[in-house]
């Protein structure tokens, strides 16, 4: 079980991103001497991104399993739609 909504990416200060859902704190991603500010941030966009990569992800699940139960404009919507999962986490909107 996790929070379900979308999960909002705040950035207050230039190393510290936070992950906030409609109902609280998600995560906080905070730089330290091992991770570049670059990699917190991508961090931290991957993070924001989970619940619409879950939902993707199980809706491909099911398109896997039964190819034959959605017509193709259907599955040319699930494909999109994983395609706007993925750029989210890939630090797009």
């Amino acid at each position: 079980m996790y929070t379900k909504g979308e999960w909002e990416l705040i950035n207050p200060m230039n190393d510290e991103w936070i992950v906030k859902a409609h109902d609280g704190l998600i995560a906080v991603v905070s730089r330290n001497s091992l991770i570049t500010s670059m990699t917190n941030k991508a961090n931290a966009h991957l993070i924001a991104a989970a619940p619409e990569l879950y939902r993707a992800c199980k809706r491909v699940e099911q398109m896997l399993m039964y190819p034959s139960a959605l017509s193709s404009e259907a599955k040319q919507y699930e494909t999109e739609d994983l395609r706007k999962a993925l750029s989210k986490a890939d630090g797009g909107k």
